[in-house]
């Protein structure tokens, strides 16, 4: 399904400051429902779609990999001179972005099967 000018737009909007509220109103919703609005366009698949495409389309016009930003990441975080918040921004994106530190955590029974709860007394809360 085609986006709608107003949908193309939020996803020009979206990717300047990855802000949803502010790129709904900036693409022409209302200032009213713009949180609601962004938040649904976000999870629409299409708009997904088209998001991460103009992404790749804007990483390709930079020529920036993510090599580039892991890399500037790892600068900023050694360098004493930056200021201490921003050391730790930048040691923070590196650990998502190597993925060392999550904040979920999964949790498995025997060989992967999922873990049996005991509630209430009885097994798998009957």
């Amino acid at each position: 399904m085609a986006l709608t000018s107003k949908q193309q737009q939020f996803v020009h909007e979206y990717l300047i400051d990855r802000n949803a509220t502010q790129a709904a109103i900036r693409a022409g919703y209302s200032a009213k429902t713009a949180y609601s609005i962004g938040d649904e366009n976000l999870r629409k698949p299409e708009i997904a779609q088209a998001m991460e495409a103009a992404t790749a389309k804007q990483a390709e016009r930079l020529e920036l990999t993510a090599d580039d930003v892991k890399r500037e990441a790892w600068a900023i975080a050694r360098d004493l001179g930056h200021p201490p918040a921003a050391r730790v921004s930048a040691l923070a994106l590196l650990s998502k972005l190597f993925r060392e530190f999550s904040d979920k955590q999964e949790h498995t029974g025997k060989d992967g099967e999922p873990l049996a709860v005991l509630v209430e007394g009885r097994l798998g809360g009957r």
